[in-house]
């Protein structure tokens, strides 16, 4: 039962990385282009999560999975809320190779939930 849903799954991720790199060629800005980049990373991760799984490596799983967290609200908060000083202080980063802000997870995750709530009650 388990390897049907991690098949059903596995498919699932794959459709989804596939509708949004199709979606991927009306990308016209640079915020958009770096916001699906962490999605390609998100998809991969998923993948990676779910083979994990299937070949009993949970804990190994559980680990990965705040990758695949982190790669989430670093796309989304570089999508929506960064500015774009941010964005290209990012890009510049990535360039050389260094990290692109995990180490500020936790403060980007207040940025955009304060955005999130900000939107809502408009």
């Amino acid at each position: 039962m388990l390897t049907e849903k991690l098949s059903r799954y596995r498919k699932l991720a794959g459709s989804l990385t596939k509708l949004g790199t199709e979606q991927a060629q009306a990308i016209n800005t640079q915020r958009y282009m770096l916001m699906y980049h962490y999605f390609l990373r998100c998809g991969s991760l998923t993948s990676a999560v779910i083979l994990l799984v299937e070949t009993k490596h949970t804990a190994a799983a559980y680990a990965l999975q705040k990758s695949l967290v982190d790669a989430l609200l670093n796309g989304l908060y570089l999508g929506y809320v960064a500015t774009q000083k941010e964005i290209d202080d990012t890009i510049t980063m990535a360039q050389k190779g260094r990290c692109t802000g995990h180490s500020r997870m936790h403060r980007r995750a207040k940025i955009f939930r304060n955005e999130v709530d900000n939107n809502e009650s408009c």
